[in-house]
């Protein structure tokens, strides 16, 4: 999941299909969150991946490195390489001109977020 889950604003909590069993087992499920999102707020979203059945505690990628103590929960602070009005920091994980890069012009993202993909993708 990126950028929160399915979070309820009308009744301040998760969707009620969030905690239902689904065909593919939790323990196959990652989540990779902005804590700064002005959308999803993050306690919100800490909730809804407690109501999904995701165990182990959220691990910034802004300061450790993989295997990130094997979570499922990967986060980041990291500003946001475009600032895209009213929300620049909800597409901070996932959307390529948000994703930090290593310089304006290179489109190469930094060190942490390709290590933390990498983490994602072959787990």
């Amino acid at each position: 999941s990126f950028s929160s889950i399915d979070w309820n604003s009308a009744l301040n909590r998760s969707a009620a299909w969030v905690s239902q069993v689904g065909a593919t087992p939790i323990s196959k499920f990652y989540s990779f969150n902005g804590t700064n999102d002005e959308i999803f707020n993050y306690a919100n979203v800490q909730t809804q991946l407690a109501d999904m059945g995701f165990t182990g505690n959220s691990v910034s990628i802004d300061n450790n490195t993989s295997p990130y103590s094997s979570t499922h929960r990967l986060t980041t602070s990291t500003t946001p390489a475009l600032s895209i009005a009213p929300f620049p920091n909800h597409n901070l994980t996932c959307l390529d001109m948000s994703v930090p890069k290593t310089s304006l012009t290179s489109g190469i993202p930094i060190t942490t977020f390709v290590n933390a993909w990498n983490y994602l993708l072959n787990n």
